[in-house]
């Protein structure tokens, strides 16, 4: 069997012989594209997505899993722009240091910057009196009412 490093060195080397480009790339311009149709941001997502499978917790993660990692990376965060996303997965760095899941990255996107919606914390909310509710936890509720009738499989449990 292969070592963890071996296995992810390999990974890399197939997307580094594709043309892939690490996100922190000098001259890198941003794109409005959304990454179905930008293929160099697809790449620089498998790079960025490299990185962190070597870098941040994975909890039980084989690296024959990335590729598979990365596909669902790019299946759910198709309709956003890299640029977008880069600046999502820069939020998540800077306040945490396990992998990612595609949601969590859609939610930052989703929320420009904010942390996820939680059902408990809207629950708990919900059980005060409404009277006593600040300016701030009516707009949780609205918010994550809202993201609730939009897409339900997006809220944190």
């Amino acid at each position: 069997m292969e070592s963890i490093g071996k296995q992810a060195g390999a990974v890399v080397e197939r997307l580094r012989t594709s043309g892939a480009k690490p996100l922190s790339s000098e001259g890198s311009k941003p794109s409005s594209l959304s990454l179905r149709t930008d293929d160099e941001g697809q790449k620089a997502l498998a790079v960025m997505l490299q990185q962190c499978f070597q870098t941040l917790r994975v909890y039980g993660k084989e690296p024959e899993a990335l590729e598979s990692v990365i596909a669902m990376f790019r299946l759910v965060l198709a309709d956003y722009s890299m640029e977008k996303i880069t600046g999502a997965f820069r939020l998540w760095l800077g306040r945490n240091n396990e992998m990612p899941t595609p949601a969590d990255i859609a939610g930052i996107i989703d929320r420009d910057g904010k942390p996820p919606l939680e059902r408990a914390v809207y629950v708990a909310i919900g059980k005060r009196d409404p009277a006593t509710r600040s300016s701030e936890e009516w707009a949780y509720m609205q918010a994550y009412e809202e993201a609730a009738m939009r897409a339900p499989e997006r809220l944190a449990g």
